[in-house]
């Protein structure tokens, strides 16, 4: 005997072969997004060269994608391609000029292909345009960051200066980073100064209060100092 199925249980069944076939084709098409991700895996497992393969995949499919350019530009970096890298960096910073946190992050790459490409003129002019577009206490440590770097230590210490101007009340880390600056070019007043600082801005933070015991100020209300500001 020959047994066929009621023609609404057929009807069903073809509606579903032809959702499944739907859905395998969709597990087959990769989106920019997956090639992303399967790159950042393998940037983190130090497999550069497949990093790339991938990245360059998703950027070929959605090029406007500032994670894709940015994670792109951290494996040329790790290639040695700071050429690569500065060009897929350029292109993120243009997609993401006020998108937090990822504007710091390229501006942070972007620096270090520069100065591998020893562009250091271009590159502070670069971080300069990024002070003035915004006036933020992290684009003033930045730049004090790379003066540093360049052995340019008074512009450093201006432009540290202006950072704790421009911080906010409950903004530790221009206090912080300016006293790492001062301590190494020997200016142990000024390094303990911006300590005092950052221990009024918060005197839980550890790394401040490690410090401070290092120039033999034992942290507590007696160590701080309330910032003083022109703004």
């Amino acid at each position: 005997m020959t047994h066929t199925l009621p023609r609404s249980a057929g009807h069903n069944l073809l509606l579903l072969a032809a959702a499944l076939a739907l859905v395998a084709g969709l597990a087959g098409c990769e989106t920019a997004t997956m090639m992303r991700e399967k790159g950042q895996v393998a940037l983190r497992d130090g497999d550069y060269d497949l990093a790339r393969h991938e990245l360059q995949r998703a950027n070929a499919a959605k090029p406007g994608d500032v994670r894709t350019q940015y994670y792109l530009g951290l494996t040329h970096l790790r290639l040695g391609e700071p050429r690569h890298a500065q060009s897929a960096l350029e292109r993120a910073l243009t997609l993401t000029r006020h998108e937090e946190p990822w504007r710091s992050r390229v501006l942070d790459l972007l620096a270090e292909a520069m100065h591998e490409r020893d562009q250091d003129e271009r590159l502070v002019i670069l971080l300069q345009e990024a002070v003035d577009e915004t006036g933020a206490a992290r684009d003033y440590v930045r730049l004090g960051k790379w003066q540093a770097r360049m052995g340019n230590v008074d512009e450093a210490g201006r432009a540290f200066t202006q950072a704790t101007q421009v911080a906010g009340d409950d903004d530790v880390q221009p206090y912080l980073e300016a006293a790492i600056f001062y301590e190494s070019v020997g200016h142990v007043d000024h390094a303990v100064r911006a300590l005092r600082y950052a221990h009024w801005v918060d005197p839980s933070h550890r790394e401040v209060a490690e410090r401070l015991r290092r120039h033999g100020v034992v942290p507590g209300p007696a160590a701080s100092t309330q910032p003083t500001r022109t703004r």
